[in-house]
């Protein structure tokens, strides 16, 4: 939905998936009546894929979901480990700061209400925000 807004503004808004097919998305935008929103759709959980995608499109707006999902070829370890969440954020928001690409990176939070993960992250980011529904 955020995306949707930002792109019915008139931004170039790029949504990432790491979770989802493509198609469920598209039947979730057609339920909340967004399916007609210019927001550029992509599924992906290689680090470095998306990083070339997001290079490539120059959005000015990125949702990245979910940073749990993502893996880096650079670092030894399963997805969702630490480390590789560690990884992923760092090189998003190193990204984000040198294209002057604003980056919604959407994490998981355990049953607890705690972000999943180092919390390493949410030092690295400049924003941090929980959305309940």
């Amino acid at each position: 939905q955020g995306a949707a807004a930002f792109a019915r503004r008139g931004l170039h808004a790029v949504y990432i998936s790491g979770e989802e097919a493509g198609a469920q998305i598209r039947l979730r935008a057609q339920r909340l009546g967004l399916a007609d929103a210019p927001v550029r759709l992509g599924t992906e959980t290689n680090l470095r894929d998306i990083l070339t995608t997001l290079d490539a499109e120059r959005p000015d707006i990125a949702v990245i979901d979910s940073v749990q999902t993502l893996w880096s070829d650079q670092v030894e370890a399963a997805p969702g480990s630490v480390a590789q969440v560690r990884a992923a954020a760092h090189e998003l928001v190193t990204f984000a700061k040198s294209r002057g690409v604003s980056v919604v990176l959407v994490g998981h939070v355990t049953k607890e209400g705690q972000i999943a993960g180092p919390r390493v992250v949410e030092h690295m980011v400049d924003t941090v925000l929980y959305f309940e529904g």
